[in-house]
């Protein structure tokens, strides 16, 4: 090791080496750009379950229905999404989605602010929304892996959810509050949503333009939607990561979407309480987040990813099973930890083992895992409404845990994975950099 990379490493200890990705402007711009929308994310979660069971009356079905109506557009634009970004310039398609998503954040608070809102409305909203975020999500993540260097990539994603995670600490107690004040109440949450994207789209003006492809010969959109579904299908790691991602997001996730039960009719907290659990579980994920920030030089994260997964599906379990509130934040906030990390890592691992022209399609497959959770809402609803939402959670907790389980146990391929910063995994297109080469994966 020569003096100059010494020092740099010497540099990076401590806290310089959690937030060593700030040290890039264009990653700070944004960050802060992704800590409002998320802002706005997490608060419309919060007011739009709250209004759903005010209108119908605590109903678990149209919670699982409103959710829906966020799935099923990324389902169907998921991979168009992912195309887009590996075609055109994604700041562009970043700026355009988050105008959009403004705009709709005003119609709903003017839809509340007339009181002519309806659970309808919530479902179209949901609908144009939903296709909104499917072009958003691959450009972001793509461009995040375009901006930082390999040795950063591992630090930034957990950063980035770290910044996800802090929103969801702040936003969710904000809105319940603010909910609950007579003079604010849903219609200046709705307000005030809005006017997080336009912050949003102020903060991503002064992102330079992003390089767009120009040795890419022009072809159907058909057919790059197929070669993307194709390259991850030859690459076993890509398929079990994504399969684990899959997992987790459709068994697990979904409890957000029953959360307004368990403040309601479980432990009887009303819109603070519900506030409060959202907080928890988004403490848990702000510490997981920072833990994984300062471990990107630790090249063996399979492992941790695995003790993680199967923690989630526990912590899920204990929150679920909780008789007393205060157990059930415990749960959340553990539960919390573990989700963030298990999540970190296969989002780091899947950015490092695809090629980088490929990013945009192969995340577009990645977060249309996010797009199936409230799809896989509507059944755990309608079982919330059979069995109960406690026994349902419960049951879900299990069944992540032992697959988790199976995985580590059935592929050891997996557990071998590595995670190295710096190393240049796609200079010249060696593949033979990488910890399992996809040319031997094929």
């Amino acid at each position: 090791m020569d003096v100059a990379h010494a020092e740099t490493e010497s540099q990076l200890h401590g806290w310089r080496k959690t937030f060593s990705a700030f040290s890039n402007l264009d990653y700070r711009i944004l960050w802060f750009s992704m800590l409002a929308s998320f802002s706005a994310m997490q608060m419309q979660q919060i007011a739009r379950g709250w209004l759903t069971a005010e209108i119908t009356g605590d109903s678990a079905i149209a919670l699982g229905l409103v959710a829906l109506a966020w799935g099923i557009p990324q389902m169907v634009f998921g991979l168009v999404g992912g195309a887009v970004a590996d075609r055109l310039e994604k700041r562009g398609i970043l700026i355009a989605s988050q105008v959009l998503m403004g705009v709709l954040a005003l119609t709903n608070a003017i839809l509340v602010h007339i009181d002519v809102i309806e659970v309808w409305h919530l479902f179209a909203l949901g609908l144009f929304q939903g296709a909104i975020f499917a072009f958003n999500m691959p450009a972001r993540q793509a461009l995040l892996a375009e901006i930082l260097s390999e040795r950063d990539l591992m630090n930034g994603i957990a950063l980035s959810n770290a910044a996800m995670n802090l929103t969801r600490i702040a936003a969710p107690s904000i809105a319940g509050v603010l909910i609950a004040l007579a003079f604010f109440g849903l219609t200046g949450v709705f307000y005030l949503i809005a006017f997080f994207y336009l912050i949003v789209v102020l903060t991503l003006f002064r992102l330079p333009h992003s390089a767009v492809p120009k040795d890419r010969v022009p072809r159907a959109m058909t057919e790059e939607i197929g070669e993307g579904l194709r390259y991850i299908r030859a690459s076993s790691v890509l398929t079990t990561l994504i399969g684990l991602a899959f997992v987790v997001t459709m068994l697990g996730m979904p409890y957000m979407t029953l959360l307004p039960l368990f403040s309601r009719t479980v432990h009887h907290v009303g819109a603070e309480g519900l506030g409060m659990m959202s907080t928890f579980a988004g403490l848990g994920a702000l510490v997981g987040s920072l833990v994984i920030s300062t471990m990107s030089a630790n090249p063996r994260k399979s492992q941790m990813q695995l003790v993680a997964g199967i923690g989630f599906g526990l912590f899920l379990l204990t929150f679920a099973s909780a008789m007393s509130f205060e157990f059930a934040l415990v749960g959340l906030m553990l539960m919390g930890f573990c989700g963030t990390i298990f999540m970190s890592i296969n989002n780091t691992l899947v950015m490092m083992y695809a090629e980088p022209e490929y990013h945009g399609r192969v995340m577009s497959v990645y977060m249309m895992t996010w797009s199936f959770m409230p799809i896989a809402s509507l059944p755990m609803t309608i079982a919330a409404e059979e069995i109960g939402p406690q026994a349902t959670l419960a049951t879900a907790g299990v069944i992540i845990s032992i697959c988790v389980l199976i995985v580590a146990l059935l592929n050891p391929k997996y557990r071998r994975l590595e995670t190295l910063p710096g190393m240049n995994y796609f200079a010249h297109h060696n593949m033979s950099t990488r910890a399992e080469p996809v040319s031997q994966d094929r």
